[in-house]
């Protein structure tokens, strides 16, 4: 849930014109994927903490051929899941937090239903 002061703000010339889109919060910036986020999102899907509602964990070659897909799903569909960057916080930055967003599938016949993934376990969390 946004801050009182916090409005989500896409950045001028994205969208439909073709440019990135990502959305901003004075802490968390949601964006696409960009290939430095590999290394992360393969980290996060061998954890088992975080896949522990999951089918299973990912190697990293599994790991990258979703990041594959979820880039190709972006440019023909316009959306995907989104990577959630954390901006500033008390503990700094973080490049990679995990995703969230927007997937298509179907469901007892109806299209779209939204899917928010885990992220990384916070730093010096018990594991």
């Amino acid at each position: 849930m946004l801050g009182q002061d916090e409005v989500v703000q896409p950045l001028e010339g994205a969208g439909a014109s073709g440019g990135e889109v990502r959305l901003h919060t004075a802490r968390l910036l949601l964006r696409e994927w960009r290939d430095e986020d590999r290394a992360p999102f393969a980290l996060m899907n061998r954890d088992p903490k975080v896949m522990e509602h999951f089918p299973g964990l990912m190697d990293r070659a599994a790991s990258d051929a979703c990041v594959d897909r979820l880039q190709v799903l972006h440019a023909s569909r316009g959306y995907t899941q989104w990577v959630v960057e954390v901006v500033t916080s008390d503990r700094g930055a973080t490049p990679f937090a995990g995703f969230t967003g927007q997937s298509s599938m179907a469901l007892d016949n109806r299209a779209d239903a939204s899917i928010v993934r885990p992220t990384l376990r916070p730093r010096g969390a018990p594991g």
